[in-house]
């Protein structure tokens, strides 16, 4: 509550009363809770039926008495102060303290206070709440019987439309297997008459290639024949024209030997 400062009216160091840190800091806060506090009164004013007005009436006169301790006169010096002013000093700085203590004492109550009144508007709440889902469970109880009929109803209905689906996918199973066999059937019908064609195919193209290769055959022989005969044809038509160039060229000579006998003779 008192701190030292060098200098002053009198000698050496001297001692001037100040306010303490901590009471300035308790009397700003209790400034902004007074706002807060008269702020949410106001808001409240019309839903509540009692403000809190006795913790707001004690906050205010403590924030009052503490912020007339925020500027005392720094000109007063302990040692220049007579003793009755020296112990009113210190009284007013306990009053302080103790208004302090009781200005923070009042926050406490006012701030119970305000849960209570906050758990209360909750309950408030909650019996509206329980209040009308009853009357929502009461609206639905009327329309729960018809509903739960007209459900069991639909139910049914697709009970009995899931039922006749099923038989008709069964019979359409039936049908297409039934069909589907008859073209497996169909197919291996097919697929044999298709190998027997071919077996056939097969065994026409073998006789034709037998008999292409004797008619092969039978040209090869006959063109040997032919060749041989050809070529004695060639070697009998080659001697009779070397017989035949044998007797002309003997009549050749002959003619001309009678041809020389004759010119001879003349």
């Amino acid at each position: 509550m008192a701190t030292p400062r060098e200098g002053g009216r009198g000698a050496g160091r001297a001692l001037v009363v100040a306010p303490d840190r901590s009471t300035t800091q308790a009397a700003s806060r209790l400034d902004a809770l007074l706002a807060a506090a008269q702020s949410k009164s106001a808001s409240r004013v019309s839903t509540q039926a009692k403000p809190p007005d006795v913790p707001l009436r004690v906050v205010a006169s403590q924030a009052t008495a503490l912020r007339a301790w925020e500027a005392p006169d720094d000109e007063l010096v302990e040692s220049e102060l007579p003793l009755a002013r020296r112990e009113q000093l210190q009284e007013r700085a306990s009053r302080v303290q103790l208004c302090a203590a009781l200005t923070r004492e009042a926050a406490a109550q006012y701030h119970d206070e305000e849960q209570r009144r906050e758990r209360e508007r909750q309950d408030r709440q909650a019996v509206k709440l329980q209040e009308e889902q009853a009357r929502k469970r009461a609206h639905v109880s009327s329309h729960r019987e018809a509903r739960l009929a007209a459900e069991r109803a639909q139910i049914e209905a697709d009970r009995r439309r899931e039922q006749e689906h099923k038989a008709a996918l069964r019979e359409q199973l039936t049908t297409a297997r039934a069909r589907r066999a008859e073209a497996e059937r169909q197919a291996a019908e097919r697929q044999a008459q298709a190998l027997a064609r071919e077996a056939a195919l097969n065994e026409r193209a073998a006789r034709e290639r037998r008999a292409a290769a004797k008619a092969a055959e039978a040209a090869m022989a006959q063109r040997r024949a032919l060749e041989e005969e050809e070529r004695r044809t060639q070697q009998q038509a080659a001697a009779d024209a070397a017989a035949l160039a044998a007797a002309a060229e003997e009549a050749t000579r002959e003619q001309t030997r009678q041809r020389r006998e004759r010119w001879l003779e003349r």
